[in-house]
């Protein structure tokens, strides 16, 4: 007994390769390369969302008045 499921499964023990069980410069660079990209595209997104509800925000204010001088 002993044994791991993946031993059982394929007939030998998983080996993690050096890239994923620890880091390296190179992916260390890359990974903070991706994760600045990311969140550069997830700030424009924001950017974007902001700007479209401005844009609905005036809209409402713009009926809401609309409507209130068609009573008046």
């Amino acid at each position: 007994m002993g044994a791991t499921p993946f031993a059982l499964a394929y007939g030998m023990e998983a080996i993690i390769p050096t890239e994923i069980g620890m880091p390296t410069a190179k992916t260390v660079v890359q990974d903070q390369r991706d994760n600045d990209e990311e969140l550069i595209r997830q700030l424009d997104w924001a950017d974007e969302k902001q700007g479209d509800a401005t844009i609905q925000i005036a809209s409402y204010h713009q009926r809401a008045i609309a409507q209130y001088n068609k009573k008046a």
